[in-house]
């Protein structure tokens, strides 16, 4: 199930940030941000990427695996990796692949064991999902290849001088 969340990175946590409707008390009916999860950043076991152009990536924790979705994949990680070798002297593990196991939380009566994801290639830009027992299956089209460098886009010439408006000015109030 896709929820929003924020998610933040400091120096020594990570949060997850969700909101709720507030069921009770004079602010009931109201959306609230509440505190969904604080990980303290030595306790990310490995990181989990598959080899595509999506967003999804899985933080590997002691007990459990939380799988995220954020459009600023790789500045998160690059973040996360340069805050865990500050605080651990070890660099965190990234594993690559394009069938990744993910452990589920045990909650109540159900839950808990693994479940998989698998990513396939699609066609366009946007991952498309397809869940199925306990597999989940991300679609997207392959993206550019890792060999490929940052290339530096050419500004226009003009700087940002504009046209003119080609209409008549406004007639003065009154």
């Amino acid at each position: 199930q896709l929820i929003k969340r924020d998610l933040i990175i400091t120096p020594k946590y990570i949060y997850l940030i969700g909101r709720e409707k507030v069921k009770k008390g004079p602010e009931k009916g109201k959306i609230k941000e509440v505190l969904k999860k604080k990980l303290e950043i030595p306790s990310v076991k490995s990181i989990s990427l598959s080899t595509r152009q999506d967003d999804f990536f899985i933080l590997h924790e002691t007990d459990h695996d939380t799988l995220l979705e954020s459009v600023f994949k790789t500045e998160f990680i690059s973040l996360l990796c340069k805050r865990y070798e500050e605080m651990t002297k070890n660099k965190l593990g990234l594993n690559f692949a394009d069938t990744l196991q993910l452990r589920v939380k045990k909650e109540g009566w159900g839950g808990g064991g693994t479940r998989t994801i698998t990513f396939l290639r699609g066609q366009g830009d946007i991952a498309q999902l397809k869940p199925g027992g306990k597999t989940l299956t991300i679609s997207v089209g392959e993206g550019l290849p890792k060999t490929s460098k940052p290339a530096r886009k050419e500004m226009p010439k003009n700087r940002g001088h504009r046209p003119p408006p080609n209409r008549p000015a406004p007639s003065p109030p009154g």
